[in-house]
């Protein structure tokens, strides 16, 4: 052992006697300590046979346990024999990741990685699980009253493959990619072999820190197809089955298939999956054509619910096994970050209906992942909320000490010593430990503003081993464990929505979502003021009806039913904020231009050549444009097909122009009854632009810059683009204003609704308002 690391262990040491580990539910630093590994004075384990459920907790969805809230704050490790267990018990931490694996490879088919442990279905009813116990025996060594979260991967290992060929998934291309989602026989022999592990942990020493099950399945445990976009699946015959069952739920006769089909020799028992060709479609159209392409269209509708079904499915099988001792859930519903519609992650409204799932997950968005910029989840996390599940945060930030696989683990690199795919710069953090503060600082302000919970995912092990990150850990969860006893409740007043039931309407090419969704989030992200972000099948409820500003990014397939929800919004003196093409699909029975223009309220017309996306601002001295010189060019240079849907300026004010012509791209119309709409063709909407049209409305702006900002009505977080002051306009009056982060909470402000602070670039700042 070097002198670093007799150190660091010095440090840990006095860390864990330190008044920072606290109970794991509720209390803060406050509460008594002891040594490591044991629990603080008045802890409470998950044995006590009290209730496990997510329920609403001051304003947002938490894990209970009994009438007690817990800090939903983790440590997860892919390599245990070097995993900082006892560092994260000795900073007050009583939740712990742990993975498992039916299958016995690694969890990604295309790089090639290989196991990181054995996996436990060794062959036809029979099960090893002495890799789980030894995991859990490594976990409860450290902290024996751990509450524990299983993941568990319930890819199929290779011994089932040659008993089972036939229920495996099959690419366009006749190759195979382990189980295809719709087997039937895979969901009932993983679930057999589900519940002999459920059952061998109640049977187990560690029966009592179980609190979760976490389902994985499909490319890196995410209910991602494997060989997605790259092989097109499945073309197999239990897929080929569900999917008929979907169309005669759907369809419920041969004549209405025809009919939606235009196919008048289609019928229910003979549908089938549609070739590479019909899938693919004409690259030169932006939306597939229902008359011609029905059937590609329902394909991929059911293609996506088949995974989300799955995950009900295996969720349903532990929830029957463990009742309300323990919870379910799964990575789902990627729309933001998977944009293209082979991936399979597109039904998330499935998973929300469900009673058995009961919280999702993701990472943290891959997008440009570099300080300066917001690091937004996967999915549509406040529509999760609204319907009582708990969103949880993957924290898989890269550190100044992450290392490449190659040097970390060799053994599990598909390269072995040999630096490879992950061994690039993906795989790398920030050389400053600074950075590497900030960033964990604005993983950690993120969670505890938008009520998420995280685990910091340690992915190789080693990445938090430094006595400032571990300083920060504990702080960490002192500061989720006081958040559960505050006014959790969101401040926003921008509304987002994206829709899943339009995606399949698009042609192949993900270049019009990609901009729209993937990329557009940047700009939400940095417009000073935070949002909230649902699907669009629940702007029917009430409870997103509070906002001053909608923004709409992918809405093109809109029924009756959602337009007049849209109308009662404009009559109450709503703005909106609209995406290329909103509307086209669901006004009579012809797309059109004419949908767009009834559900936006923007004089519409159609230009047949490919839409390149992109304008540039005009010169005015609309209040819409404040601060946007005349010139400004925004959008995207990807061709994303015909038509090109854009405002005749007919009934509007001109913003911007298709880029290079006098076509309006970006206009503006004042509604009858107050507010606005302003609908743009091109994505990537800038942060002035936005946060302009977000003050027009009403909106409360925290910051008059281009800053990260979350809020809640206890926290307010500032991700700084610069250096500099900022002054932070609060809603309202504040009592006391404290540096969250500081060690002492001796006020910054008091009585005041502004707060100005000296930024340094790239740092982030928590404020903890005290009324």
């Amino acid at each position: 052992m070097d002198a670093d690391d007799l150190t660091r262990r010095a440090f840990m040491k006095s860390l864990a006697a330190s008044a920072a580990v606290a109970g794991f539910l509720g209390g803060t630093g406050a509460a008594a300590a002891g040594p490591a590994g044991a629990p603080a004075a008045g802890a409470i384990t998950a044995g006590t046979g009290r209730r496990i459920a997510i329920r609403e907790h001051h304003g947002a969805p938490a894990i209970m346990i009994g009438d007690q809230a817990l800090p939903a704050i983790a440590y997860m490790t892919y390599l245990p024999h070097r995993g900082q267990y006892e560092d994260f018990a000795g900073a007050g931490y009583g939740v712990y990741s742990v993975a498992c694996y039916f299958g016995d490879r690694g969890i990604n088919s295309t790089s090639g990685i290989k196991p990181f442990r054995p996996g436990l279905w060794v062959g036809p009813g029979d099960y090893d699980f002495s890799a789980v116990d030894e995991d859990l025996a490594r976990v409860v060594g450290a902290q024996p009253n751990a509450l524990v979260i299983l993941r568990v991967n319930l890819d199929v290992p290779q011994w089932w493959e040659s008993r089972h060929p036939g229920e495996l998934s099959v690419s366009a291309d006749g190759g195979t990619l382990r189980q295809s989602f719709s087997s039937a026989v895979w969901r009932d022999e993983a679930g057999q072999a589900l519940v002999a592990l459920i059952r061998h942990i109640a049977a187990s020493p560690y029966a009592d820190n179980l609190i979760a099950y976490h389902l994985g399945a499909g490319q890196t445990e995410e209910w991602m197809y494997h060989g997605n976009r790259d092989r097109l699946p499945d073309y197999s015959e239990p897929h080929q089955r569900a999917f008929r069952s979907w169309l005669r739920r759907t369809y419920g006769s041969d004549a209405a298939l025809r009919a939606a089909w235009h196919d008048p020799a289609v019928s229910l028992p003979t549908a089938t999956v549609p070739d590479a060709a019909a899938r693919t479609g004409d690259s030169a159209r932006l939306f597939r054509d229902p008359d011609s392409e029905q059937q590609v269209i329902d394909y991929y509708r059911f293609h996506s619910y088949a995974a989300a079904d799955a995950v009900v499915h295996f969720c349903r099988t532990v929830k029957k096994e463990v009742g309300d001792s323990a919870l379910a859930g799964a990575f789902y519903g990627y729309i933001f970050e998977t944009t293209h519609v082979d991936v399979g992650q597109h039904a998330l409204h499935h998973i929300l209906t469900s009673p058995y799932v009961e919280f999702l997950a993701s990472p943290s968005s891959y997008i440009r992942r570099q300080p300066g910029n917001d690091w937004p989840y996967f999915s549509l996390t406040d529509s999760v909320k609204l319907h009582g599940k708990l969103w949880m945060s993957e924290a898989d930030t890269r550190t100044h000490l992450t290392v490449g696989l190659s040097i970390a683990a060799p053994e599990v690199n598909p390269t072995g010593s040999v630096p490879g795919p992950y061994d690039t710069a993906l795989w790398h953090g920030p050389d400053d430990p600074r950075i590497t503060m900030s960033l964990l600082r604005n993983n950690l302000a993120r969670a505890i503003t938008n009520g998420a919970g995280l685990w910091w995912f340690d992915m190789w092990g080693g990445w938090y081993d430094d006595p400032e990150m571990m300083a920060f850990m504990a702080k960490a969860r002192d500061l989720v464990a006081e958040s559960l006893t505050a006014d959790r409740r969101s401040t926003a007043d921008v509304a987002v929505f994206a829709d899943e039931a339009s995606m399949a309407h698009f042609g192949y090419s993900r270049n019009h979502n990609q901009q729209f969704l993937y990329g557009q989030r940047l700009e939400l992200g940095s417009m000073g003021t935070p949002y909230n972000i649902f699907h669009f099948q629940d702007l029917p409820d009430e409870r997103t009806h509070d906002y001053s500003l909608y923004v709409f990014l992918n809405t093109v397939k809109v029924d009756r039913d959602l337009r007049r929800v849209v109308q009662r919004l404009r009559d109450r003196g709503k703005s909106f904020v609209w995406g290329h093409g909103a509307g086209w699909f669901g006004y009579g029975d012809t797309p059109g231009a004419g949908g767009v223009t009834d559900l936006t309220g923007v004089e519409m017309t159609t230009t047949e050549q490919a839409a390149r996306l992109r304008v540039t601002t005009v010169e005015s001295a609309s209040a819409a444009l404040a601060g946007i010189a005349p010139g400004t060019t925004f959008g995207t240079t990807s061709a994303v097909g015909a038509p090109l849907i854009h405002p005749t300026g007919g009934n509007g004010e001109v913003l911007a122009t298709v880029e290079g012509t006098s076509t309006p791209g970006v206009v503006r119309v004042a509604h009858r009854l107050g507010g606005h709409s302003t609908y743009s063709v091109a994505p990537r909407m800038p942060p002035r632009l936005l946060r302009n049209a977000a003050k027009e409305a009403g909106a409360h702006v925290y910051v008059d810059s281009d800053d990260v900002v979350y809020a809640s009505r206890r926290f307010v977080a500032l991700h700084a683009t610069s250096d500099g002051p900022r002054t932070i306009h609060l809603p309202s009056v504040a009592e006391v204003v404290t540096d969250a982060f500081a060690r002492s909470r001796s006020p910054i402000a008091r009585h005041t609704d502004r707060v100005t602070i000296e930024c340094r670039q790239h740092e982030t700042y928590l404020l903890r308002l005290e009324p």
